[in-house]
């Protein structure tokens, strides 16, 4: 006859017993009552400390996608009110008007933006400042005052072109809202602007480039007013920017009439 066999197997049983009975005797280790409390609390502060060094950890980039968020949003709301700014003004447009056009309530629009003056300064005030940078450049020294000129014209050309809102909004609210002491500044750059042609037909003048019996202030304001409606009608499918400016070069400084011959 084989071999009996039983189930479980005898020898599983007794080193089941074993194990058990050894446990019995065996102390537990493991701290109980007060102690035991103690160790839980160490082990969950420990990683509570763990969590939080992670949390300052990664703390920079939450805030960096956060900020960058917040100013995408920002655009978003400026160029907006830029274009309803240039088109009713800047009193005849409401905040709603604004969060109506980005999609979002008056309430939520004013976390980005406390008021709607607020949302005017930060327009114009990075404007100004681009407008002052690409003037500086084109007047670097290098060539006559001609050639100076015809590369303001082209730094105005193209600011006119990319920024057609801020422009119309600098020409409607120049004799209203700009009037008020908190945009003093939009005048200030207005000046250095005016000082840098001023100072180039000046130049000219000296260099015997211009003619002397002019007033460079006046011709300066004639120039600026002849370029500011240039982007009112300027087509690029039919009009190149280089040929628009140095055409209006020849024509200002050789006039339109014909030679007379006496």
């Amino acid at each position: 006859m084989g071999k009996r066999v039983t189930w479980p197997p005898i020898g599983i049983l007794r080193s089941n017993r074993a194990s058990v009975a050894r446990r019995r005797t065996t102390p537990d280790r493991r701290p109980s009552g007060a102690p035991q409390q103690r160790y839980r609390r160490a082990v969950i502060n420990q990683a509570l400390a763990c969590l939080l060094e992670f949390s300052i950890r990664q703390l920079p980039w939450i805030r960096m996608i956060k900020r960058k968020k917040t100013d995408e949003r920002r655009k978003q709301i400026a160029a907006a009110a830029g274009a309803l700014f240039a088109e009713r003004g800047v009193r005849d447009t409401t905040v709603r008007d604004i969060g109506d056009r980005v999609g979002l309530l008056s309430g939520s629009l004013y976390h980005h933006f406390k008021t709607k003056t607020d949302i005017v300064h930060g327009i114009m005030g990075g404007y100004g400042e681009d407008l002052v940078a690409r003037y500086e450049r084109a007047a670097l020294p290098g060539g006559t005052s001609i050639e100076k000129l015809r590369r303001l014209f082209h730094a105005c050309f193209e600011a006119n072109l990319e920024h057609p809102d801020e422009e119309a909004i600098l020409i409607r609210e120049l004799d209203n809202l700009f009037r008020e002491p908190e945009f003093s500044y939009v005048h200030e750059t207005l000046s250095k602007i005016e000082e840098i042609f001023v100072n180039v037909i000046e130049e000219g003048i000296r260099r015997r480039e211009i003619r002397a019996n002019i007033d460079p202030r006046f011709v300066y304001r004639m120039m600026m007013d002849v370029m500011g409606t240039v982007p009112r009608w300027y087509d690029p499918r039919t009009h190149h920017e280089a040929e628009i400016v140095d055409h209006w070069i020849e024509t200002f400084f050789q006039g339109i009439g014909a030679p007379i011959d006496v």
